[in-house]
């Protein structure tokens, strides 16, 4: 039987190595992926993989499964030292068009990575629009609240408001019993 990612991260905590490398194994090809898409360039990508896991194995004990499931907190690391790399490259404040950034985060190629993934996809679906893709400006293309206000042209309490109600709404959704994001 396959440990879960949670006894795997907890392992890691412990510095068991092979903890660390099933863990790796498991989800290094897709974040990777992830990656070279967000990037758009495959020595980028490696960088920060290498840096997302090596966050790690030194914050493993960081890691509270109370906050979500393991993959979020993987790809959130990921995606923040993608997000770090990505403005210190580009602090010209560009923001990409609409055609790319559905083309670089495109929710449901994304997020099919295991039975959480499918529940997000579907809590994030039941969200409004304006909520889901100001949430998912903010998450997945790494944009500040500044940068999602000039680029929806709406005011920033507004843009801070719906990624408040969009976070507490898919909580609300996740926490139970998945009822509600399966009607």
């Amino acid at each position: 039987m396959e440990a879960s990612d949670q006894k795997l991260i907890s392992g890691i905590a412990s510095r068991d190595h092979g903890a660390f490398s099933t863990l790796y194994d498991r989800h290094a090809p897709r974040l990777l992926g992830l990656l070279v898409r967000w990037l758009r360039d495959r020595g980028d990508a490696d960088d920060v993989l290498q840096d997302a896991f090596w966050h790690i194995w030194n914050n493993a004990d960081q890691y509270d499964e109370a906050r979500g499931l393991p993959i979020g907190w993987i790809v959130q690391i990921a995606r923040s030292r993608a997000t770090d790399l990505l403005r210190r490259r580009n602090r010209s404040g560009v923001v990409p068009s609409n055609g790319e950034l559905k083309e670089m985060f495109d929710v449901s190629a994304r997020l099919t990575w295991d039975e959480g993934a499918v529940r997000l996809r579907k809590a994030l679906e039941k969200l409004p629009e304006e909520q889901r893709g100001t949430l998912l400006l903010a998450y997945f293309a790494g944009l500040t609240h500044d940068e999602i206000a000039n680029w929806q042209q709406t005011p920033l309490g507004t843009v801070k408001t719906r990624i408040r109600l969009a976070m507490r709404r898919l909580s609300d959704m996740l926490a139970g019993d998945g009822s509600e994001v399966d009607r």
